[in-house]
């Protein structure tokens, strides 16, 4: 829920916490349940991303505002049928989609891009 209570305020800088989370559970071996831990790396974050700010994080983890926002990612993944992980659904600006589930080598990948971009191209009304 913390990565949400980023994102709640820079969208993209979700990602860059994540991996910061990352880091820090599988080199550091710090326990990123706690909540002293996640506000340290919130303060890496601050760093790495200035207009991010420490106080409305510590609020919005407080107050379990990313509560919502992650049992809609949770509905998601029903929705879709994911049952692997990880997976990563590749949509095109018409919002058609391609699930791409699991630890997949590079040409699987650059399938799925195909295919999205071949639904691109079949929907006129999403063309440039």
């Amino acid at each position: 829920m913390a990565v949400k209570c980023v994102e709640r305020q820079i969208p993209s800088a979700g990602d860059v916490y994540l991996r910061l989370l990352r880091e820090a559970v599988m080199h550091e071996g710090k326990n990123i349940a706690k909540e002293e831990v996640l506000r340290q790396l919130a303060e890496k974050l601050s760093l790495l991303v200035p207009p991010f700010d420490l106080l409305q994080f510590g609020d919005d983890l407080k107050s379990n505002v990313g509560l919502e926002d992650f049992r809609n990612d949770l509905q998601e993944i029903q929705r879709q049928g994911i049952s692997r992980f990880p997976s990563l659904i590749i949509k095109n600006a018409g919002n058609q989609a391609v699930l791409f589930s699991g630890h997949q080598s590079y040409g699987p990948l650059l399938t799925a891009l195909q295919q999205v971009a071949a639904l691109e191209k079949t929907n006129p009304l999403t063309s440039t």
